[in-house]
Order: structure tokens, then C-alpha cells, then sequence
């Protein structure tokens, strides 16, 4: 119980200096600017979606079975792998993903039945204002 206590104390203080360290003249601030650290939390939650599967694939429970030769190679061969697809996916999907999030939605492009439409009658007026103005005349 006191152990709990103590790790959940030490662990707000840790968090605490974290948050209170945002510039890189303090020790934490420049250790945490580290490119390394850097790096691997551009890939953290790759790093976290593919662990688990890595892990069950490379021997799931029996890694408690496992002799100190063959649990540091199991561990080696799991952390290069979920490193690698964890980078790989950064790569590939999350750095378009986040890259998509300020581009603007493109509008589709009008089709000749649209193209006629508008040429036939007036342009329609369908902002907000407007809309709300024809709803009440009905």
C-alpha cells in the first residue's frame, strides 16, 4: 500500500517537472529536446499498436520458459520489429494523416447536369441566412 503511494507520489512529481519544463534551458527541457527521445515519441503510438501483435507472434507466454540467452534475443528481435513497423507506419499513414488534417476539403467538381442548371436559372442562394429566410416564408 505505502509502495503504491510512493510511486503514484513520485510519478506526479516526474509529471509535474515534465509539464513545468516546456523550455530547453532547464536540464529536463534539453534532455527531452533530445532528437532521439524526439523520434521515438513521433512513432509512440505506432509503437504502441504494434507491440502486443509482435509479441504474441514471436512466442506469446512462453517467454517465462525462456533460458537469459533466449529471452534477450526474443527481446531484441521484438523491440527491432515493433521499432520498424512503428516507423514504417509513421511513415506511410500517420505523417499523411496528420498532413491531410489542414488541408481544406476539396469540393467536387460539377457535373454537365450541374453545369446546365446553372446556366438555365438564377444562381441559388444556400447560405444559412438564406436558407432560414425561405423555411419561414413557408
Amino acid at each position: 500500500m505505502m509502495f503504491t503511494f510512493l510511486v503514484t507520489v513520485g510519478f506526479a512529481l516526474f509529471l509535474g517537472s515534465v509539464l513545468f519544463a516546456g523550455s530547453r534551458t532547464t536540464l529536463l527541457g534539453r534532455v527531452l529536446s533530445w532528437r532521439p527521445l524526439v523520434s521515438l515519441g513521433m512513432v509512440s503510438y505506432g509503437i504502441y499498436l504494434w507491440h502486443w501483435p509482435v509479441i504474441t507472434i514471436v512466442g506469446g507466454n512462453s517467454w517465462r520458459h525462456d533460458s537469459w540467452p533466449l529471452f534477450i534475443g526474443r527481446l531484441a528481435l521484438v523491440l527491432t520489429v515493433t521499432l520498424t513497423l512503428a516507423a514504417a507506419s509513421w511513415y506511410v499513414l500517420e505523417r499523411r494523416a496528420i498532413a491531410l488534417k489542414n488541408t481544406p476539403l476539396r469540393r467536387p467538381t460539377k457535373t454537365a447536369a450541374g453545369r446546365a442548371a446553372q446556366e438555365i436559372g438564377p444562381p441559388i442562394d444556400n447560405s444559412i441566412d438564406s436558407v432560414a429566410a425561405r423555411s419561414s416564408t413557408l
